[in-house]
C-alpha cells in the first residue's frame, strides 16, 4: 500500500541496488542492470492491463532517458511513440 508516492524513490532505489550487486560467485563478478517502470493502482487505472501497460511504458521512457526508473504519466505516451 503506497500512500506516499515520494516512498516510491526509496524503494525503487533498494530494488535497483540489489539488482546490480556484482554476482560474486561467478568469475569477474558480472553484474546487470536494471530500468523499473512503476504505475500506480487505482491513480492510473482501475484496470489491470492498462496497469502492466502503464508500467512498461515507464520502464521503456527509463530506459530511453537514461534513468533508472519512472512513474507513469500521460506525458510518456508521446515519448514512447
Amino acid at each position: 500500500d503506497i500512500t506516499d508516492v515520494s516512498k516510491l524513490d526509496i524503494i525503487a532505489k533498494k530494488i535497483i541496488d540489489h539488482i546490480e550487486k556484482p554476482i560474486k560467485q561467478l568469475t569477474n563478478n558480472p553484474s546487470v542492470s536494471a530500468s523499473i517502470g512503476i504505475a500506480i493502482y487505482p491513480v492510473h487505472t482501475h484496470n489491470k492491463n492498462d496497469l502492466i501497460q502503464f508500467a512498461d511504458i515507464a520502464m521503456y521512457a527509463a530506459k530511453q532517458e537514461k534513468t533508472q526508473w519512472k512513474i507513469f504519466n500521460e506525458s510518456l505516451t508521446k515519448i514512447t511513440q
